[in-house]
């Protein structure tokens, strides 16, 4: 009889240490939530994905089977594009905050200052660190810290496209390039290509892109700026345009306008307005982005910088990539850096990367003949400018922005009154954010 009971405590707790319903061995249970914006998404080694949702739930069921420390449960919420204050901001410290976040860099790095993003610079490992370019993990630091709060995944170079046909009845054949690389024009050159244009096109057509009706897109509006030289930001990191430079940027945007080489009562039309102009034949000259170049099929496309006075051209980047909130859990906040982890350090789930440019050069190699041009927007990063200089409160630097460019296309201001106006009320903006802004450490 006590053999047989001993037989039975030994059956019972042997089954304890092979089932998982017993107390002793079960995981404890963490649960995060990892938000994303609507983001369209077409990675070159998996047509089922459609957008960045799709990549993010196939990643994290992949975590889940192979995470050791907890029993994990990922939930992955799309949300509306530009609807971040909902979803994000609104929801810190509810059931609903968002443990992780996959977006673009230009509203995630406001997130930054309110204290609730995590510091990712212990799972950078040097391995990641060095596939990635250098110019991507400065855009993805905080420079009064220089602690890395984002880490990049791919990216959207803007550039600008000029249609062929147009530039041929032009007689600017000679500016037209018959392969697929990115171009530079000297200051002298976007002149006479600007004037030939304006002499060509019906009245009712224009050269070159220009608006300022919100703030949609003006970050080409800033680009345009430094197209005599100026290097926008001071060393702080504040508005610097009452140089001769940046007056000069300003002069050159007021000189087209008045030429008519962009469009008439450009300052209350938008970006959406210049990319159905250009769809339809009534733009020369359009900013495009790698992403959205097969949305002209019917247009025979050339491609080129931003102006630069240094005749090597100017371009800025969308990254996309990951953030970690703070909710007040170390152990979400481990999984959260875990998850982030086991992308970066699995080739299979970098390879989603090859959506945009991929940031991973390996990546980049592997999908070389199969993304567009991805050899000469590789090289033309070095052209790539930072245009929020890491900054809080871009958000309101853009609710004041496109005011100023408004009454300098109609001339209600003179360009030195502009660039005055434009370094007093966004740096007004940035400081307001740095007075009311936390970084966690």
């Amino acid at each position: 009889m006590i053999k047989r009971i001993i037989y039975l405590l030994m059956m019972l707790a042997l089954s304890c240490g092979l089932l998982t319903g017993c107390s002793g061995n079960k995981k404890k249970t963490v649960e995060i939530t990892i938000k994303t914006p609507d983001i369209e998404m077409h990675p070159k080694n998996d047509p089922e994905v459609k957008k960045s949702a799709d990549f993010l739930e196939k990643a994290a069921r992949a975590f889940e089977k192979q995470y050791k420390d907890f029993d994990v449960k990922i939930n992955v919420e799309s949300f509306p594009l530009n609807e971040d204050t909902e979803y994000i901001t609104d929801c810190f410290g509810t059931p609903e905050a968002a443990d992780i976040l996959f977006a673009r860099y230009l509203n995630m790095s406001n997130y930054i200052y309110t204290g609730r993003v995590v510091p990712l610079d212990d799972i950078v490992n040097d391995d990641i660190k060095q596939d990635i370019e250098e110019s991507n993990w400065d855009i993805s630091k905080v420079r009064v810290s220089g602690m890395t709060y984002m880490i990049p995944y791919y990216s959207l170079q803007n550039i600008l496209s000029y249609n062929k046909e147009i530039f041929q009845q032009a007689g600017l054949e000679e500016y037209i390039s018959n392969e697929d690389i990115i171009q530079n024009w000297t200051l002298e050159e976007w002149d006479y290509i600007l004037s030939k244009l304006r002499e060509y096109l019906p009245e009712t057509s224009y050269p070159m892109m220009m608006y300022a009706k919100n703030d949609e897109g003006d970050t080409h509006t800033m680009t345009v700026i430094r197209s005599q030289g100026s290097h926008f930001f001071d060393e702080n990191g504040l508005f610097a345009l009452t140089t001769v430079e940046g007056i000069s940027g300003l002069q050159w945007i007021k000189d087209n306008y008045d030429k008519g080489y962009y469009p008439k009562n450009c300052d209350s039309m938008e970006l959406t307005d210049m990319m159905n102009m250009f769809a339809n034949g009534q733009l020369a000259i359009c900013t495009i982005n790698n992403s959205i170049i097969d949305n002209f099929p019917e247009i025979d496309m050339g491609y080129v910088n931003f102006p630069d006075k240094d005749e090597e051209g100017i371009v800025t980047s969308y990254l996309t990539g990951f953030e970690v909130f703070d909710n007040d859990s170390e152990e979400r906040i481990q999984v959260s850096k875990d998850f982030i982890s086991f992308i970066y350090e699995n080739h299979e789930w970098m390879e989603y990367s090859s959506a945009g440019i991929p940031v991973c050069s390996k990546i980049k190699d592997k999908y070389k003949d199969d993304i567009f041009m991805i050899e000469e927007f590789y090289k033309n990063n070095k052209n790539n400018v930072d245009f929020t200089a890491n900054n809080p409160n871009w958000r309101g630097v853009r609710n004041v922005f496109f005011y100023h460019i408004q009454n300098l296309i109609t001339g209600d201001s003179s360009p030195w009154k502009v660039a005055a106006a434009l370094d007093a009320d966004c740096n007004a903006m940035i400081k307001e954010g740095w007075e009311y802004s936390t970084l966690h450490k």
